[in-house]
This record gives C-alpha cells, sequence and structure tokens, in this order.
C-alpha cells in the first residue's frame, strides 16, 4: 500500500516537473497576462519575458528539467537497490531463524545448591559465602 502511494507521489512530480500539468496561472510562452498588459504599458521589459523567455532562460530551464529528471531517477534506483538489499538479509535472517539450534549438553539444573569442590583455602570460602548473600 505504502510503494504505491510512492509510485503515486513520483507520477505526480514528474507529471508537474515535466510541465504537463501546468497550473491555470503559469504564463504560457506567447501569452501576456491581463494584469502585466493593462497595468505596466510603459515597461515593455515585463512584456518581453511575459510573452518569450530569453535563450539563457530557456536553456537554464532545460538544464533543471534535465537535473530533476536525474535526480528523480537517481532516487528511484537507489531505493530499489536498498529495497532489494533489505529483502536479501530478511532473506537470509529468516533462514538462520529457522534453523535448529545446535545441541548443547544439559546443564545440572541445581547446580547453585552444590558446594564447591576442594574448599581448602579461607579466600574460596569466604568467596562462596558472599555467592550465597
Amino acid at each position: 500500500m505504502e510503494l504505491i502511494q510512492i509510485m503515486k507521489f513520483a507520477l505526480l512530480f514528474i507529471l508537474l516537473t515535466s510541465n504537463i500539468l501546468s497550473p491555470p496561472h503559469v504564463i504560457i510562452a506567447g501569452e501576456i497576462p491581463a494584469k502585466v498588459t493593462s497595468e505596466n504599458r510603459e515597461d515593455s521589459s515585463i512584456e518581453q519575458t511575459a510573452r518569450k523567455p530569453t535563450p539563457e532562460q530557456q536553456e537554464r530551464r532545460k538544464q533543471m528539467i534535465s537535473a530533476s529528471w536525474i535526480m528523480l531517477i537517481g532516487v528511484a534506483i537507489l531505493g530499489g537497490i536498498l529495497l532489494l538489499i533489505v529483502f536479501l538479509f530478511g532473506n537470509r535472517i529468516r533462514r538462520i531463524a529457522r534453523k535448529p539450534l545446535p545441541n548443547a549438553p544439559l546443564r545440572d539444573p541445581m547446580w547453585y545448591l552444590k558446594n564447591k569442590a576442594n574448599d581448602t583455602s579461607e579466600l574460596t570460602d569466604e568467596a562462596a559465602d558472599t555467592d550465597h548473600e
């Protein structure tokens, strides 16, 4: 479910950056908005920029669009690689977890009640007394 939502957002981002779904307030080349022509008749630079972008602006816009596509493709590839790593490590960990544990010799369940063997020195007696406290 989350993957579908991420793909929807990615598709929307691609459509918005490639200017396929342009919002209505975006100035389309060749059109002059009503506010620009009626209020700023004396300022011809605004009309020129509203009508047609300069070749430098067009080149910069192409570079920005190509850079955004490259970044989007890079993020998609990196996300795919990370998902692949997660799947592979998850499979390996699941296989290890399903494997039965090796047999170990059973320990005497009453080991703590038995006295230590060879308690001849005082140090071991004192250590044994501190262990039971």
